[in-house]
């Protein structure tokens, strides 16, 4: 299993809820989409003294070491030069492995402009086969830039670019939890692809009267796998909120999508109303709830199809560093497996929090189920779990073990690209030791 998290959580990729918050190549929610609010920081000892990841700017490390055994660890063994080639073609080979993750960040001190880069690689070696099978190999980079225009007007920048060797199916999945939800992937299952893609966003937001505010927004996004077709992405819409009270608001946006993946193309319509309620309980308990509702109209081959959708998220902290979340969507999407639009039910949870000073736990589960092209025979369902417990060593180290569920199960009549089969179930369970350490410090943001 590879990743590009150094915390050896698995991908975030290929989950249940993941496929509902996923357009073509990437998340593409609609304007109307609410945040979670920020987590308060939980005081760990691994990672202090900054447990919001947004410390000063400088140049850090971060990798594991682990063990793993699954119960699927290949799917596909054809001519990829990289398998046991004992291994039948959709064999399940069931067995141990070690590995590796290893990351580097660098983060610039300021805040305006503001950029972020990553590299990072993975890799695993299979004893009983003597053989080594590399992961991700992947670097990003993103930058943002705004601009006051006056006392009540803002101009908004953003960009993002990245490149992937060995790229797993699924992996432009996106999690529907603001907390990010690490779920594994079949990524040494299939044969792994190159990936690229570039996006851009510009945001104009206008602070109306001190209870109101609009924005207009534009954006892009052009990817593409092995070298084939650049698929393309093209958001235009607004946004209209206005605050109720202390604790609430209103919302409602209006986006269009175009969608270009050669040889279809598509026209989404989203329109979203809805609402947020976040009011602290007390010193120790916060609760946020957010929920919208409105429609999705998709055009594609002199075709309309007109869909309800919405989304509802409730987020609760108790005690002092305990949270769990619940989230609901439905939605109409487009990955880059399946080449028609899917149109989704999506519920994922999450529960984290400290057992001690120097002892986490994370717990997450995600399911979806839909149909592809907007017909009921063509259904699908995913679903996936992950637990994690992590156990500080010091600030630099800890040791770590988890244990990851995922599975698929597309309609037979639903082609899937990358030469998937229609259906994939795989456990896995790994421990091992990990390490993260600031190398320059280049100052507190400014």
């Amino acid at each position: 299993m590879t990743s590009s998290s150094p915390f050896g959580a698995g991908a975030r990729a290929a989950i249940a809820g993941a496929i509902a918050a996923v357009c073509v190549l990437g998340d593409v929610r609609p304007a109307a989409a609410q945040e979670a609010p920020e987590r308060r920081p939980i005081r760990t000892l691994f990672g202090a003294p900054d447990p919001r990841g947004d410390g000063p700017g400088g140049i850090s490390v971060a990798g594991s070491l682990f063990g793993s055994y699954d119960d699927n660890l290949l799917l596909d063994s054809r001519g990829t030069g990289s398998r046991p080639p004992t291994v039948l073609p959709r064999a399940q080979l069931r067995g141990a492995s070690t590995g590796y993750e290893s990351s580097m960040f660098l983060r610039l001190p300021s805040e305006q402009p503001s950029f972020r880069a990553t590299v990072s690689s993975s890799g695993r070696y299979f004893p009983e086969f003597g053989e080594y099978v590399a992961g991700r190999q992947m670097a990003e980079a993103s930058s943002s830039v705004a601009a006051e225009l006056g006392r009540r007007s803002s101009l908004q920048f953003t960009g993002s670019g990245r490149y992937s060797l060995n790229a797993s199916p699924f992996a432009t999945a996106a999690s529907l939890s603001a907390s990010d939800i690490d779920l594994p992937d079949a990524a040494d299952s299939v044969r792994l692809r190159s990936s690229n893609d570039l996006r851009g966003l510009v945001e104009f937001e206008h602070q109306w009267t001190p209870r109101k505010s609009w924005a207009l927004l534009a954006g892009a996004h052009s990817a593409q796998i092995d070298g084939g077709p650049r698929h393309g992405i093209y958001d235009l819409g607004g946004r209209l909120g206005i605050t109720l009270s202390q604790y609430s608001a209103f919302r409602a946006s209006y986006t269009r999508q175009d969608i270009h993946r050669s040889p279809n193309a598509f026209v989404v319509h989203h329109l979203n109303i809805g609402g947020d309620y976040a009011r602290p309980l007390s010193a120790t308990r916060r609760t946020f709830i957010a929920f919208s509702a409105g429609s999705a109209a998709v055009e594609s081959r002199d075709r309309l199809s007109l869909r309800a959708i919405g989304d509802a998220d409730f987020w609760h902290e108790f005690k002092q560093s305990w949270a769990w979340s619940l989230r609901y969507r439905r939605g109409v999407t487009f990955i880059d497996e399946v080449a028609d639009p899917l149109l989704s039910d999506g519920v994922s949870a999450e529960l984290s929090g400290l057992l001690s000073p120097r002892l986490d736990f994370t717990s997450s589960a995600s399911f979806a189920r839909g149909v592809v092209g907007l017909q009921r025979g063509n259904s699908y369902e995913m679903y996936g779990a992950r637990s994690h417990l992590r156990y500080a060593l010091s600030r630099m180290t800890a040791l770590y073990a988890e244990y990851l569920l995922f599975h698929y199960d597309f309609a037979d009549s639903i082609p899937l690209a990358s030469g998937l089969p229609s259906a994939f179930n795989r456990q896995a369970v790994r421990v091992g030791v990990m390490l993260r350490a600031q190398v320059v410090d280049l100052g507190r943001r400014q």
